[in-house]
């Protein structure tokens, strides 16, 4: 946003005639340039929430206030859309100075059904996170002005937390021979047995 003031001068000859300084500062008008580009994610960064199995935190950082939005996918699915990002409704206001932060709990992921078919993340499984970002502009002229698509939060992959021990249920033993006993046990999920 910019103060401007304007001054005149006119043509006559031999003496100019100006405005006063008075006059000047009457003419004071506060008028705020366009911004015609979408917010950039300068960097994000995303951690296993400690103490859950079914969360993600997304800390990204913009270049100019806004509203940043993240969503899961399944490690190595093809990108959302960023309506798809939206829809997953996971977003947070940019706080403080420049660079701009934004923190994005995210628990949930699309079942294919939109925001009403979502299901809680899976303990112990990898997710790639997209994230997507409009600025908070909303100049009369123009609305909020958004990325073009979705950015590929982190440069790995991200995995939530399994804090719940196997559980382990006996179904068969069986001698096979006079030295050995197979033993078939059942578990719910993948893990050495001794």
């Amino acid at each position: 946003q910019y103060s401007v003031f304007c001054y005149a001068l006119d043509s006559e000859y031999p003496t100019q005639n100006s405005v006063t300084a008075t006059n000047a500062v009457a003419t004071q008008r506060f008028v705020r340039t366009l911004d015609t580009s979408p917010p950039v994610i300068s960097s994000c960064a995303v951690v296993a929430k400690a103490d859950t199995e079914d969360t993600v935190t997304a800390t990204l950082e913009l270049d100019e206030q806004g509203t940043a939005y993240c969503a899961a996918v399944f490690a190595s699915y093809v990108a959302p859309s960023k309506h798809a990002v939206v829809a997953a409704a996971f977003a947070s206001a940019t706080t403080g100075l420049s660079p701009y932060t934004a923190t994005i709990d995210v628990n949930k992921i699309s079942a294919g059904y939109g925001a009403s078919g979502l299901e809680p993340l899976r303990r112990g499984t990898d997710y790639d996170i997209y994230c997507w970002a409009q600025d908070d502009e909303a100049y009369p002229y123009t609305g909020p002005i958004g990325m073009s698509a979705p950015s590929h939060c982190a440069d790995a992959l991200i995995r939530t937390l399994d804090l719940t021990p196997p559980k382990l249920r006996f179904v068969d033993a069986e001698s096979v021979s006079s030295t050995s006993i197979l033993i078939t046990l059942q578990a719910d999920e993948g893990m050495q047995v001794w």
